[in-house]
């Protein structure tokens, strides 16, 4: 056995201690640009007009100035910037539903005007919309009714000094005119008033879905004394336009594909389009009781009466719920005049600490 010895060298490295430098504090500070699209409060029930980091629920606003950026004419363009909503059936030409966090909305409950429930069978009108709140999950409850899925509230423009004419066009021939007009009246300016009024020729990219649309709102605001004001709202709009209905599975199982997205499926020049006639009114008085208390009573109503017309592509053979397999289908006619939708409701609070 050979043994093998090794001697090492422990080398020792020194490092000089040197003196830490304090720099000088950098203070960087601006102003907050309003972009028009940044709205820091909310209006909701139970919570009253408070900033939204202080409320603790899960809120989006869509200002007035995103939706005239965005060119938005319903409410499937709204709930673009918000990525927990989605169409349900939101079919052109007919009134949408939609999804919120998986849970749908409710058309008796979860569609709010100024707080007021209206009727979720019509396409709400956003000429004369200062914002569009949308309150997600199950604190949506606050608003009085609700799924869990959450509410939508609009919100109407104020009075203002305002004089404006828009005029819009898009790349299928669609046009577009609207007229805002807002003002006070008397001396000490304690009356105000605002009127919108637009007219649509809607032109969108299906084939023989061409429609019409006329709208006209009207808000009131009375200052009475320092404590009491008096808020009237009402809008009133009709639409028509024929609707686009669906494709089907092919024999129950395959996606259909190499679909012309501008084809109107089933069309027949003797189908009707869907009419929707739609009115929405409030009234609310609000006392100023001192500075921490305050109450309102208002009344809302809405009515819509929808003539319901569609030649729609279902099933096959008159007893299969899809298509064939090559695509062959039953054509339905379908119509469902003077369906009338109707919600009045009263509403009082006291709120304070």
């Amino acid at each position: 056995m050979i043994l093998g010895t090794g001697i090492g060298t422990l080398s020792t490295l020194s490092f000089a201690e040197t003196q830490s430098k304090q720099l000088e504090t950098i203070v960087l500070s601006a102003n907050q640009q309003d972009s028009g699209y940044l709205r820091q409060n909310v209006n909701l029930e139970g919570f009253g007009t408070t900033q939204l980091k202080d409320i603790p629920a899960s809120v989006s606003v869509v200002s007035s100035a995103r939706l005239e950026d965005q060119q938005a004419k319903v409410l499937t363009d709204v709930i673009k910037n918000d990525a927990a909503l989605g169409d349900g059936y939101a079919a052109i030409g007919y009134y949408p539903n939609f999804v919120s966090r998986g849970f749908a909305l409710a058309l008796g409950s979860s569609y709010l005007l100024n707080g007021y429930v209206v009727r979720g069978e019509q396409n709400i009108a956003l000429e004369n919309k200062d914002r569009v709140e949308i309150l997600k999950g199950i604190s949506a409850i606050q608003s009085g009714m609700s799924t869990p899925g959450g509410v939508v509230n609009y919100v109407t423009k104020r009075p203002e000094d305002i004089r404006s004419v828009t005029v819009g066009a898009n790349s299928e021939g669609g046009t577009s005119i609207g007229l805002d007009v807002g003002g006070f009246l008397g001396k000490a300016q304690t009356l105000g008033y605002r009127v919108n009024l637009a007219e649509e020729q809607i032109h969108p990219y299906v084939e023989h879905t061409n429609g019409q649309r006329v709208f006209g709102s009207f808000a009131l605001d009375w200052q009475i004394d320092d404590q009491s004001q008096l808020q009237f709202d009402i809008e009133a709009q009709r639409q028509k336009q024929r609707s686009v209905p669906g494709y089907q599975l092919l024999d129950g199982s395959t996606v259909p594909t190499d679909v012309a997205w501008s084809r109107l499926l089933g069309y027949q020049s003797w189908s009707k389009p869907v009419t929707n006639v739609a009115l929405n009114t409030s009234l609310t008085y609000r006392y100023q009781i001192n500075s921490d208390w305050a109450a309102s009573i208002g009344a809302s109503y809405s009515h819509v009466k929808i003539d319901d017309y569609i030649a729609f592509p279902y099933g096959s053979n008159g007893f299969d719920r899809y298509f064939t397999e090559n695509g062959d289908y039953d054509l339905y006619d379908y119509r469902s005049p003077d369906d009338v939708r109707m919600t009045t409701q009263l509403k009082s609070s006291l709120k304070g600490q």
